[in-house]
Parts: C-alpha cells; sequence; structure tokens
C-alpha cells in the first residue's frame, strides 16, 4: 500500500517537470521556425545557423528541426542547402561538446562554430559553382552577422526573481532580449499589408515602450538595436536612422511622460523623411508611424506601472553614491534636531530668568564647562552610532529607486534624491523633491509605487520646506500599536506628568513618560523639558544613549535650583514585536502575556542630578493581544496586586479605558498627606 502511493505521488510530481520541458522544446522549435525567414541585405539569413549555435544542448535537436522546417518552406535552391547543412552543423557541435567544455569554454565554441561552419559551406558552394567576389563577400558578412548574432543570444538570460518582479534586468540581459527582439521583427519583415510593414510597427512601438521603462539607457540600446536591423533589410535605411535618434530622443524625454515621447519620435520621423524623402516610400512610413504612436498612447498606464518592477534603468547612481547620499540626508535631520534642542534650552532659560527676576551675567563655573564637555562627548557618541546604524544589515536599492523616479514624473514630481533603504529588514523610500505646490492624491500615488516596490507601503509622510517638498514611504509594518493615556492631578491645575508617543526612523513607535520631581507648575516644567528634549533627539535620529547624557546635561544647567526629572520610555520595534524598556529614576512597568503578568524594571537616579547616568534597560517580545502598561511614580506599590489582576481579566481593545481603570486604583492607593500626579500610559499591540 505505501509503495503504490509513493509511486503515484512521484508520477504527480513529474507531470510537470514532463510538461514544462515540451513546452520549452516546442517554443524552441518555434523560434528556430521563425528565425529562418530573416532575409537581411544581400539575401543573408545567419539568424537561424545562430540560434542552434547559441540554445541549451538539451533544445539543439528542437531548434535545428524548426530552423529546417522554415527554410526548407523558403526554399531558395542551392543557397538553402547550404543554410540547412550550416545550422546542422553548428547544432550537432552544440549538442556533442555541451558535456565537456566549461561555460566560458561554451561561449567560444559556439562562436567559433556558427563563424567557422558559416565560412566553411560558403567555400564549398564557391568551389563547386565558381568563385565570385560577391559570394565571397556574402558568405563573409553572413558570418560576422552570425557570431555577432551569437554574442547577444548568449545574454538571452532571465534573473532567478524576475517573473515575480523581485530582480529586474539590467542593461546586459536587456541588451540580449533587445536583440533577439529585433530578429523576430526581421523574420516577419515580409508581414507588409497596403504598403505597410508591420514589422516597422512593432520596431517603432518597441522602442517606444523600452525608452519608457528603461530611460536614456535602455532608449539608446532598443533604438539603435532596432535602427540597424532595418537598416539591414533591404530599401530601409532612412527608417533605421529615424528609429536610431528616436531611440535616444525618447528615453531623454521619458521622464516628461508620453506625450513628450511622442512628440520626440513625431519630430525626428518629420526631420529625416523630409531630408530622405526620394529614398524611400514616405507614405508609409508616415502610417507606420502614426499607428505606432497611436498604439503606444493607447497603452494603460497600469501597464507600465505594472512593469516598472521588471526593468532597471541605466540612470541609476552608483551604490556608493546613494549611500553617501542617505548619509547626508540623515546627518541634517541629526543637526536639524540637535538645532532645535539648543532653541529649545534659550527659550527655557530665558523663560526662567524673567519668572525669577535673575541677573542673565552670571559666570559659567567649573560645573558648566564640565557639562558642555560632556555634551562634546556625547555628540562624538551620537554620530558613532549613526555610522554603527549604516553599519549593521543597511543596503540600498538603486533600481527600486529608478522606478519610484518614473512613477514619480509620471505625477509631474520632479525629485532631487531618492534613497531606498533596508535597515534589519525594515524598507523605507525617503524622496527630496521639488516643491510640490498642487494637490496630489497620497493615496493613488502609495498604490502606484506599492506595485514597482513589491511590498505594502504605508501613507506616506509629507512635510514642505522652504524649497523642497520631502516626502517618506514606510513598508506597512507587522504590527500595529492602540496606545490610551490617563491622568489625575495632585494639585492644582498643572499636572507634573508628561507623556508622549512617536515614531523613530527605524520602523520603531516609542512612548515616553517623565515626572517631574514634585507637583504643580515647576514639576510640570521639568518634566516638559525632559520629555520634549528627548523625544526631539530620538525623531531625529540620536539614539537613547546620546539623547538621554544630553537631556540630563541640559537638566543640569536649566538653572541654578535644582531640576529633576524621571524618564520612563519603552521602543517597540513594529516589525519583529521587540520591546526595549529605558528608564532612569522611573517606575517599574506592566507587561500582560496571555493571563500572565510580569513587572519591568530596576531602582535607578533620575536625571538631572549626577553628570554620569546609568539608566536601567531590558527587553521582552511581544505578539498581537499582549498588553503594556507604564505608570509615573505616583503609583505606590501598594497597588500593584490589584493593578496585575485588572490588567489580566481586561479583554476588551480599549486602551484609553484601561489606563483610567489603572489611575482609579491607584488613586484608593495614594497618600492623603503627600499625593502625587497619577500617568498611565496602555500598550496594547495588534
Amino acid at each position: 500500500m505505501s509503495k503504490v502511493h509513493n509511486n503515484k505521488d512521484n508520477r504527480r510530481i513529474a507531470f510537470p517537470q514532463i510538461s514544462k520541458n515540451f513546452s520549452a522544446q516546442v517554443l524552441t522549435f518555434a523560434t528556430g521556425f521563425v528565425l529562418s525567414f530573416a532575409r537581411l541585405a544581400f539575401g543573408i539569413s545567419p539568424f537561424a545557423a545562430a540560434f542552434s549555435a547559441s540554445v541549451q544542448s538539451g533544445r539543439c535537436v528542437a531548434a535545428m528541426l524548426g530552423s529546417c522546417c522554415g527554410l526548407l518552406l523558403d526554399s531558395d535552391g542551392i543557397y538553402t542547402a547550404r543554410l540547412i547543412a550550416t545550422v546542422i552543423c553548428t547544432g550537432m557541435i552544440n549538442f556533442f561538446t555541451a558535456g565537456v567544455t566549461a561555460t566560458k569554454e561554451r561561449q567560444i565554441v559556439a562562436l567559433v562554430s556558427c563563424g567557422g561552419c558559416s565560412v566553411l559551406t560558403g567555400v564549398t558552394v564557391l568551389a563547386a559553382q565558381g568563385f565570385s567576389a560577391d559570394g565571397a563577400i556574402t558568405y563573409l558578412l553572413e558570418s560576422i552577422v552570425g557570431v555577432g548574432s551569437v554574442c547577444f543570444l548568449r545574454r538571452l538570460s532571465f534573473p532567478g526573481g524576475f517573473f515575480i518582479g523581485r530582480e529586474p534586468l539590467d542593461m546586459k540581459q536587456l541588451s540580449g532580449i533587445t536583440v533577439f527582439l529585433s530578429m523576430i521583427i526581421m523574420s516577419a519583415d515580409r508581414l507588409v499589408l497596403e504598403g505597410i510593414s508591420l514589422a516597422h510597427i512593432a520596431a517603432a512601438a518597441l522602442i517606444l515602450i523600452t525608452a519608457k521603462l528603461t530611460g536614456v539607457s535602455g532608449g539608446c540600446i532598443s533604438g539603435g538595436v532596432m535602427g540597424f536591423s532595418v537598416c539591414m533589410l533591404r530599401d530601409a535605411s532612412p527608417v533605421g536612422i529615424i528609429y536610431t535618434f528616436a531611440g535616444l530622443a525618447c528615453g531623454a524625454v521619458s521622464r516628461f511622460g508620453r506625450a513628450a515621447q511622442c512628440a520626440a519620435f513625431a519630430v525626428i520621423s518629420a526631420v529625416v523623411m523630409l531630408v530622405n524623402s526620394g529614398e524611400f516610400d514616405v507614405i508609409s512610413t508616415v502610417y507606420e508611424v502614426i499607428i505606432s504612436l497611436v498604439i503606444f498612447a493607447m497603452i494603460p498606464k497600469q501597464f507600465f506601472n505594472l512593469n516598472q518592477k521588471f526593468f532597471a534603468s541605466g540612470d541609476t547612481l552608483p551604490e556608493f553614491e546613494t549611500m553617501k547620499k542617505a548619509l547626508v540626508m540623515e546627518m541634517e535631520s541629526v543637526s536639524g534636531g540637535l538645532k532645535e534642542v539648543a532653541d529649545t534650552v534659550d527659550k527655557i532659560a530665558s523663560g526662567i530668568q524673567q519668572l525669577e527676576n535673575r541677573d542673565s551675567t552670571d559666570a559659567a563655573d567649573i560645573e558648566t564647562r564640565q557639562l558642555v564637555r560632556d555634551q562634546f562627548a556625547t555628540l562624538s557618541t551620537a554620530v558613532r552610532e549613526i555610522g554603527a546604524r549604516f553599519a549593521e544589515e543597511t543596503r540600498f536599492d538603486t533600481k527600486t529607486g529608478a522606478r519610484v523616479h518614473a512613477v514619480l514624473t509620471d505625477y509631474g514630481i520632479t525629485p532631487r534624491q531618492i534613497v531606498c533603504s533596508n535597515v534589519g529588514g525594515r524598507e523605507k523610500i525617503d524622496i527630496s523633491a521639488e516643491r510640490i505646490n498642487g494637490k496630489i492624491s497620497r493615496t493613488a500615488l502609495t498604490g502606484d509605487i506599492e506595485q514597482v516596490c513589491g511590498y505594502r507601503l504605508s501613507i506616506p509622510t509629507v512635510k514642505q520646506e522652504e524649497n523642497c517638498t520631502k516626502i517618506t514611504f514606510e513598508k506597512k509594518p507587522r504590527y500595529n500599536l492602540r496606545i490610551g493615556y490617563a491622568q489625575s492631578i495632585a494639585q492644582g491645575e498643572m499636572c507634573g506628568d508628561s507623556c508622549d508617543d512617536f515614531s523613530d526612523k527605524c520602523g520603531n513607535r516609542i512612548v515616553v513618560i517623565s515626572d517631574g520631581m514634585g507637583t504643580g507648575p515647576k514639576a510640570a516644567i521639568d518634566g516638559n523639558v525632559a520629555l520634549r528634549l528627548f523625544s526631539k533627539l530620538v525623531s531625529s535620529g540620536l539614539g537613547f544613549e546620546s539623547a538621554l547624557r544630553l537631556v540630563n546635561s541640559a537638566m543640569i544647567v536649566k538653572s541654578d535650583e535644582e531640576s529633576l526629572a524621571t524618564l520612563d520610555c519603552v521602543r517597540i520595534n513594529l516589525n519583529s514585536g521587540r520591546a526595549e524598556f529605558f528608564k532612569s529614576g522611573a517606575n517599574v512597568s506592566f507587561v500582560c502575556k496571555g493571563k500572565r503578568v510580569y513587572t519591568v524594571g530596576h531602582p535607578s537616579m533620575p536625571l538631572g542630578i549626577l553628570r554620569e547616568i546609568e539608566p536601567d534597560c531590558c527587553e521582552t517580545a511581544l505578539r498581537r493581544g499582549d498588553k503594556v502598561l507604564m505608570i509615573s511614580d505616583g503609583v505606590l506599590p501598594q497597588a500593584y496586586r490589584e493593578i496585575a489582576e485588572n490588567l489580566s481579566r481586561h479583554n476588551k481593545n480599549d486602551p484609553c479605558g484601561l489606563a483610567e481603570e489603572v489611575v482609579e486604583t491607584a488613586k484608593k492607593y495614594s497618600q492623603s498627606n503627600h499625593p502625587d500626579d497619577i500617568t498611565a500610559a496602555v500598550i496594547i499591540v495588534g
């Protein structure tokens, strides 16, 4: 019973492989058949032999049969017999040398066999019919074109991830495919309807499409190849001139849209036709150009958006240039954050001096100078952290950047810099463009860029600056967070606790609570200063350690009186679920996984006391449904047990409601003679 079952499985697995191999053989036969009909200038037909010399050894027989069948249908006496002999010789050499030669050696064998067999069979015909200069030149030319065709047919390959849009074609692969398509088009040169060549229409449309998808480099390749190919056909050299220059022009203007490409193609066609009006059928060429432009204009926009991910523009910057620009953008962001911090400190100091009626001419003492030195050391650490972030699992995708560039130009956006980065599995696209004054649908733009990137994106953030617009796309994270807050003010109308949540540049969501010592306005100022400075520094790109040290220095020099504040923050990676807790003098936090509740945190010093600080750090992994509770110092240890029970029982996706329950529970245990502000922040992972 088991043996029969295994045999059935084997047959079931083998059948698709047999079907796939049969399809490949049929396709090879059909290709050889079509290529055998190509007749170039002087009547030469080199492509069938070149194809037989270039295909994989397992498909040599199919290539030879297809080519021979096509040649027999288009028989031209002794010349056809010679071509059949050349095809069979090159195919047999390819077949029998496949197992004894390496890859590079096989390419040399293919070149030698195609050129050598073409020359030898030509010499044989000349010996039988009598030598003639025209015959010798014809056979030599056929040999040269055949060898050149082998070079490009050997490039006819696709990357492993091409057909799923993960690995686009490079220029080398694109050139091989373009040359192969030109051979097919030349084989169809005899398909003429009322004087209009279908091959010419196909060539023009291919030039326009390739230039649109791949820019200047692709336009040059397709225009040059198609132009040369058409020139090789009889009585078509002016048309070849049109295609050569039109490919270059269409690639150059492709960023301005299809209308600009059509205009460039039409202008070049008109100029060439006027100059060479007596050398070819102008009326037929006009119809061919018009039909190709109409076909190109009627192609849906979705086709180009879908296929951008299969092609890489040759206009991409080298990877090290992209890395340099990304580093510059990162440093600019950090610099801006530090400037905001300096401005904030100045404003706070000025405000406190005015409130306290202090003289602003106090000399800096030794401790202040030490703090300044500490700040320089901290900045050095910050720069080192940024460099380390670039070194760890950071890569840049210039090919995706080229495809994004094409999408942006379709929307009338002129990009200056595009940086597609992947840091630790988190994809992000940073765009700096010329200032956008009109309205653009963010949803539509996101959808089009998703198609060329191959992954889902969140709606972008757009920041308008004085002379540019900055757009940032981020890959949709694996997790999302629902965050809720609740507070209770002990005295007066101002709460000494401050709380905030924000995202950094590495795919993390950060929640922060800062508790100024005491209650009332002074505590509110201390807590708010610590929280705002920390948030600005971290969101601009600094690491937690550097940000904490800078905030600590700022708290020490803020005023002559002691300014203390705790800082409690959690950083949750939305892709991995990793949660990191950083506490400086803060209360414990609670993590609820299912029905089990854990406490996180150990005693540490608050900010503003000592120049050297050592925050308490720990981490854990979160999954969907887990909850995190952060509390300020106003929540006393006596309330922990009841809070943990409420946390484990709560089964609603309502973080604000749970935060309010925690605050009400904590108020029952608060000291009536020394009340303190109470803050609770609840995070539910979804």
